[in-house]
């Protein structure tokens, strides 16, 4: 069933703010306002991809979190596929793509807001992380696409 339509009305969530929506201030939020909804400050598909293990401790969350939303930023349609299925893994609730950032060292790399300016490669970002989702729900594993089992050990 989508999240979306379980919540009661109006919605009241933690919005995704880079450097402020890290792991401790989502749980105090969890824990003293209980918001309907918590999404996870922005995080980069390259660097989740690419990036050491050190780089998923922002995607950490605990049960009082729920639902819980990981929101990518880029520009790679490719990454989206891939992240799509380590958020899957990792329990999530759901995927918000960043497509609203207007600070400058996101939008030269053609992400953020930028992909207003960029229309199909935006339409290929959604696809590339619905088809992601659909073939991780259809069983594809983190090792069939080939993250490196650090990671999936994270």
């Amino acid at each position: 069933m989508n999240i979306w339509q379980t919540l009661k009305k109006p919605i009241i969530g933690l919005a995704p703010m880079d450097g402020v929506t890290d792991v401790a201030f989502r749980q105090v939020t969890a824990q003293i306002g209980h918001p309907d909804v918590i999404f996870t400050e922005f995080l980069h598909v390259e660097g989740l991809w690419h990036g050491k293990t050190e780089v998923l401790n922002p995607m950490k969350f605990s049960e009082n979190q729920r639902p819980v939303i990981a929101q990518l930023v880029g520009s790679k349609p490719e990454y989206f596929y891939k992240v799509a299925h380590m958020v899957c893994e990792m329990g999530f609730d759901g995927i918000d793509i960043n497509m609203g950032c207007p600070a400058n060292n996101i939008i030269k790399h053609s992400a953020g807001a930028n992909l207003i300016n960029n229309p199909e490669l935006a339409i290929k970002i959604i696809r590339e992380t619905q088809r992601g989702v659909s073939d991780w729900l259809n069983g594809q594993t983190l090792t069939n696409i080939g993250l490196i089992n650090d990671k999936i050990q994270f």
